[in-house]
């Protein structure tokens, strides 16, 4: 320990232990020394890269402390600095020279540097049938550059986005020429192995709708169907096409998109989407309302390195709610028309371990969301929703999960959220313990209230009981508000128990929640039965 920290001449001695009645101490003497610092570092066999830029990358000066961490994050960085420049078979060891009189240490750092590779060609197996100046766009990878593999691997990354390919392997093949060539000069091949996806995928299944009755903590169960065909490319580009639906007992949905990994020759992922749904509105048992939706959806996405990424898009929503058993010649009919237009952008920065079951780090997202009359919204609004989750392994496999989210948003011109656009909690996925979207009030007819704003705390224990089997232990806390000016810490807090269980299709979870706040008078435990993790 004393050694890693430069404190070399550190002596730790033990004593004679001394012996009470019922007790015994064991004197240990530390000796600390002086700090050990760097005398010299000296760099040897830098032929084809500057010395400035392999002492720029060690960053070791003379003089400063000698910490051994330090000098191997500084070999390690060299060794990166020279793969980006094409030394691939760079190989880099430290001698350590020490005087203990004057309490230095001379570092000298060897480096084998090996031939650079220069990109002299690509190769593509497995293009069959696809454009291979499309695929040439998306790998980037120009012939004449030196051999950068985190480079290759960023190009690797692109071609798997598109959706396209269940694998694609870039390895380096060395190029054998009749000619003599510079020993220090590799040319090389970029062999580029393509594993497509079918070309058409069909999916379809049945599902069980599941929803809370109005007025009363039953449930209602329906059959419903879903299915899906997609395209994965057109006219040999890397685009997906496809179409899909939903059919359930009350509700009808229809679906056609487009999806492209590049705008031209921008890296935007882009995507756009047509809908059309309709939706039988019943109350007490008979067909109130209809409410016919047609939706376009323009979005694009661009990341930023590994973990971030941004959106940005355009939404057009007509809405047409009317009674179908209203008198054509009633006035007083219902037969309303709204229009939401939207403009939304999302920041997103993921450095979580596992997007599914995440051990360690974190994911923050921020979404931003305005309706002007400008883009041909009958309704002019503005929200915010952010949410940040933390993840940290403790001990004996435990993990300690944190969850916080926030939400606020208002109308302007005296208009009012409508409720598709207001923020609802409670139950499985929010505040456990509380029945679904309860918190914020109901009206008469049981139907959720939701509000202007919204604040959710979650903190969780997981920790593992046998080979697939988990336990959680879990506390929540949240609430909406009417309006945004009453947002406040007056939540409504649960706490409970919770089993997770592992399987090859996915992870099963049930949770028992017990609300710590009255609901009706009463603190009702609920059971919650879902998949994967609540965060």
């Amino acid at each position: 320990l004393y050694e890693e920290e430069g404190l070399l001449g550190a002596a730790v001695g033990v004593g004679q232990p001394e012996i009470a009645a019922d007790r015994a101490v064991l004197p240990v003497r530390i000796a600390e020394g002086v700090r050990f610092t760097l005398s010299d570092v000296v760099i040897v066999g830098a032929a084809r890269f500057p010395e400035s830029e392999v002492r720029k990358a060690l960053a070791l000066e003379r003089g400063q402390p000698y910490i051994w961490r330090s000098v191997e994050a500084g070999r390690r960085a060299v060794e990166t600095a020279y793969r980006r420049q094409g030394f691939n078979a760079v190989r880099t060891e430290v001698r350590e020279e020490l005087d203990r009189a004057r309490s230095e240490v001379r570092v000298t750092l060897q480096i084998d540097e090996g031939a650079q590779q220069v990109l002299q060609a690509v190769e593509l197996e497995g293009a069959e049938g696809m454009r291979r100046e499309s695929l040439s766009r998306a790998l980037a990878l120009e012939t004449g550059q030196v051999a950068d593999l985190s480079s290759w691997q960023q190009a690797r990354r692109r071609l798997l986005d598109t959706g396209l390919f269940r694998r694609v392997d870039i390895q380096a093949v060395p190029i054998e020429t009749e000619e003599p060539t510079d020993a220090s000069m590799q040319p090389v091949a970029a062999h580029v192995t393509l594993d497509r996806w079918p070309l058409w995928r069909l999916r379809y299944g049945f599902e069980i709708a599941d929803e809370l009755a109005p007025l009363a903590d039953s449930r209602v169960f329906g059959p419903g169907f879903t299915a899906d065909l997609q395209r994965r490319t057109v006219w040999g580009l890397p685009i997906n096409v496809g179409t899909s639906f939903r059919l359930t007992r009350d509700e009808r949905i229809g679906r056609v998109f487009l999806s492209a990994p590049n705008f031209f020759t921008l890296p935007l992922s882009t995507t756009l989407f047509l809908s059309r749904s309709r939706e039988d509105i019943e109350e007490s048992g008979f067909l109130a309302f209809v409410g016919d939706k047609t939706t376009i959806t323009a979005e694009q996405r661009f990341r930023r390195g590994r973990f971030v990424q941004f959106s940005y898009g355009y939404q057009y929503e007509r809405n047409h709610t009317f009674d179908p058993n209203a008198d054509p010649d009633d006035p007083l009919r219902l037969d309303l028309t709204v229009t939401q237009a939207r403009l939304s952008s999302t920041g997103l920065l993921d450095r979580r371990d596992d997007p599914f079951d995440a051990t360690r780090g974190q994911m923050h997202s921020a979404t931003f969301e305005y309706g002007p009359k400008a883009l041909g919204s009958d309704l002019r609004f503005i929200k915010y929703f952010g949410q940040h989750f933390y993840f940290r392994p403790l001990v004996a496999g435990i993990v300690s999960a944190s969850g916080f989210r926030f939400g606020v948003g208002r109308g302007f011109d005296s208009q009012d959220l409508i409720p598709s656009e207001r923020f609802y909690a409670g139950g499985a996925n929010t505040v456990r313990g509380y029945r679904e979207d309860s918190l914020g009030g109901v009206d008469f007819l049981g139907t959720s209230l939701g509000g202007h704003a919204l604040m959710i705390f979650n903190q969780e224990a997981r920790f593992p009981i046998y080979r697939w089997l988990r336990g959680v232990g879990f506390f929540d806390a949240g609430n909406v508000f009417e309006k945004a000016g009453d947002l406040s810490f007056d939540l409504k807090p649960s706490v409970g128990l919770g089993l997770r269980l592992a399987t090859p299709v996915g992870m099963f979870r049930v949770d028992y929640g017990v609300p710590l706040s009255t609901e009706d008078g009463r603190k009702t435990p609920r059971w919650y039965f879902s998949l994967g993790q609540m965060f």
